[in-house]
């Protein structure tokens, strides 16, 4: 596996962490909405500058 792939795979898999904590914060769970929105911010942030960090390099 070179640089590429591995940069696109951590960007997918960043983006579904997002979506899935979107969803946590969505439905009913103890954390308070708003620290779950940053997180769901930051892992999705992570996620493009990973791939663009990868692009901007091959």
């Amino acid at each position: 596996m070179n640089k590429k792939t591995i940069g696109i795979i951590s960007g997918i898999i960043g983006i579904l962490i997002g979506i899935a904590i979107v969803i946590c914060s969505l439905a009913d769970v103890d954390l308070p909405k708003p620290v779950w929105l940053i997180f769901a911010v930051a892992c999705m942030l992570n996620a493009v500058l990973i791939t663009l960090n990868y692009r901007r390099k091959e």
